[in-house]
């Protein structure tokens, strides 16, 4: 399934907002950017295949093919996806599922890490707290753990692209991701909220007149 750009509708403090999504579900590689060694094993069922066991299994929202990253001695691998214009959008927010395999010994001079970014600087940072620990989220504090787990992010205002950007120092070090959402909403002015609101009070209304000739 390629990624995907929609609206929605919802209703924000009494009155109507759009509600911007963008969802990356890595059934293919269109619309990523890949530099390094990123794409070692890439796209693959979280079964993995034949030649590369997945050791990962399922959880939270994650659903068919995954992302796989990276393979050893690499600290130049990244992978990019750019965001659609989520016109003007106020508030930004983003969920991706996560996994890394359990029985890896990560170095604790963080050269093993997993990092996201976007252009106007770091959004988390997935490091070990001791040799042999797992990847632990800086900003989260959760570890990552071979079952796929939903993460959450308030994003800055304005940006066009997240990038993961992978290190590695022995062996096929690698971490599974999937399940990428971005939404976005437009949250209205106090003058158009107040709009909105008479508006459904207007046509409150009028569905009342309507109803009342029935």
């Amino acid at each position: 399934m390629k990624a995907r750009i929609g609206i929605v509708l919802c209703l924000a403090a009494a009155a109507q907002a759009d509600v911007h999504y963008f969802a990356e579900n890595f059934e293919d590689i269109d619309g990523l950017v890949i530099e390094g060694n990123a794409s070692y094993w890439g796209i693959a069922p979280v079964i993995g295949t034949e030649a590369y066991p997945s050791p990962f299994s399922a959880g939270g929202r994650q659903s068919g093919k995954i992302w796989y990253g990276v393979n050893g001695y690499d600290s130049t691998a990244r992978m990019t996806i750019t965001l659609p214009e989520m016109a003007g959008c106020d508030i930004l927010e983003l969920s991706v599922a996560l996994a890394a395999p359990g029985h890896m010994t990560w170095e604790s001079t963080h050269r093993d890490s997993l990092h996201l970014w976007c252009e106007t600087g770091p959004i988390d940072s997935f490091l070990p707290t001791l040799r042999g620990s797992p990847l632990r989220s800086g900003l989260h504090g959760i570890d990552l753990s071979p079952v796929f787990q939903e993460f959450r992010y308030t994003l800055p205002h304005g940006i066009r692209s997240l990038t993961f950007a992978f290190a590695s120092t022995a062996l096929n070090e690698v971490i599974g991701i999937d399940s990428l959402c971005v939404t976005g909403c437009v949250v209205p002015v106090p003058g158009a909220a107040m709009l909105g609101v008479i508006g459904l009070a207007w046509a409150g209304r009028k569905l009342g007149k309507c109803v009342g000739r029935i």
